[in-house]
């Protein structure tokens, strides 16, 4: 990802594990990698600054990505119902999110060497979800984007992938 070009505050981290929490917003889904080698990684929070279109809590990469995957990353807690706004569903939302921030920076990322993953975290356990989410219209949506892959990450789920970029 071409991060000299992004103007959005840059955080580092080589903590492991990598701990990235929405508690402000009172969304108790926290994402979670292990980071085994204390590698370097770049975050930002894309919704820190207003924008008419919906944006991800974080994109997360690597100090010197060339060739690894970067991390479009939402926290949401259930997937309860929204009345009267854009997307039925929380977890709709969180979909509809990660795509519009990923249309935001696309321009920054390297198409041939770069893989983009899409990773919608969640504080409910897996034993209580239902698959239904693959059926909503942003989960959908996010499928269509070429190199990409999209990960659900249950409460006490760890990205397991982070450290084989």
């Amino acid at each position: 990802m071409r991060t000299e070009l992004i103007q959005l505050t840059q955080y580092t981290t080589n903590d492991n594990p990598i701990e990235l929490d929405d508690y402000l917003n009172n969304s108790y889904a926290v994402y979670r990698a292990k980071n085994n080698n204390n590698d370097t990684f770049i975050y930002y929070r894309p919704d820190e600054i207003p924008s008419p279109e919906p944006r991800c809590d974080y994109i997360l990469t690597r100090n010197d990505a060339l060739n690894f995957t970067s991390r479009f990353i939402e926290l949401k807690g259930g997937d309860i119902q929204r009345k009267g706004r854009c997307c039925r569903t929380e977890w709709d939302h969180a979909f509809h999110q990660l795509a519009c921030t990923y249309n935001e920076f696309e321009p920054y990322i390297n198409s041939q060497t770069e893989a983009i993953m899409f990773v919608m975290c969640t504080s409910i356990e897996k034993k209580r979800v239902a698959a239904k989410f693959t059926k909503y219209k942003w989960y959908k949506a996010l499928q269509q984007y070429t190199n990409s892959v999209i990960v659900i990450l249950y409460k006490n789920d760890f990205d397991e992938t982070l450290t084989a970029d």
